[in-house]
């Protein structure tokens, strides 16, 4: 019986990924995916982000609905921790990734996992259907992280609720997702200053890609400025950049 849904459930997805996806077996996206924060313009860690981080940050008020990206399967989901304020050290929550929802995808022919970090609050369960249109859970800050953000991450070939990092793509390079009106970064790290504008670069020669996300104006809740520690990174820029891009990142 079990197995009978499961493939039910799989056929389903797969029925409804050619009716709402793009041509099969494209080599890269087609910005059919949604921003997974509506009301949020503000990337605070870029991919890679001259340290190894292997997702996109999307800075937000603590409490701001998140998005499942495109239609897909919860595999996992797990909401139990209760440390939902910065702090500059790991609280232990699966891992420092705080509370966290999976969804599993077929997407031109292929098979995709989006990833939802450092949640408050998680709305969805294991088996759980979900679309664009679905609330799966509400930023926060919960796991090892220093301000209110949705850490987004998606591995292409992939079906496991796992961090594989040799399966992670850039959703944004990729052109997976669609850009929000004034989309920006509010990092503190140059490198994310020259992704925004590569991002740019490529998603204004598709003008479809770029959306009018809801406007919702925000507040800084947390540690004053996101990320603003002393960290290697911000001591790198300082020695290699002066305080140009140090004072950049202060002052948006």
């Amino acid at each position: 019986m079990l197995k009978n849904m499961k493939f039910v459930t799989v056929l389903l997805i797969a029925i409804m990924s050619m009716m709402f996806g793009t041509e099969a077996f494209a080599a890269s996206g087609n910005q059919d995916w949604k921003w997974p924060v509506p009301d949020s313009d503000k990337m605070s860690s870029c991919y890679l982000d001259c340290r190894n981080h292997y997702a996109i940050d999307i800075q937000a008020n603590n409490g701001m609905e998140v998005y499942a990206s495109y239609f897909g399967e919860v595999i996992a989901a797990n909401g139990y921790c209760g440390h939902n304020y910065c702090k500059y050290y790991s609280c232990g929550c699966e891992g420092g990734l705080g509370n966290n929802v999976y969804v599993r995808h077929i997407y031109n022919g292929q098979s995709y996992v989006s990833r939802y970090g450092h949640l408050a609050e998680v709305y969805v369960s294991v088996g759980d259907i979900v679309t664009e249109d679905t609330v799966i859970g509400t930023v926060g800050s919960t796991g090892y992280s220093t301000g209110f953000h949705l850490d987004y991450r998606v591995y292409k070939g992939y079906t496991e609720a796992e961090d594989r990092r040799e399966n992670v793509i850039d959703p944004l390079m990729e052109q997976f997702i669609e850009l929000p009106e004034g989309f920006h970064a509010n990092a503190t790290t140059w490198c994310c200053y020259a992704y925004e504008e590569d991002v740019k670069e490529q998603y204004a020669a598709n003008p479809k890609v770029v959306q009018t996300a809801r406007a919702a104006s925000f507040s800084s809740e947390c540690c004053e400025k996101y990320y603003l520690c002393e960290s290697s990174n911000l001591k790198m820029d300082v020695a290699v950049f002066g305080d140009f891009w140090v004072r950049r990142a202060l002052a948006h």
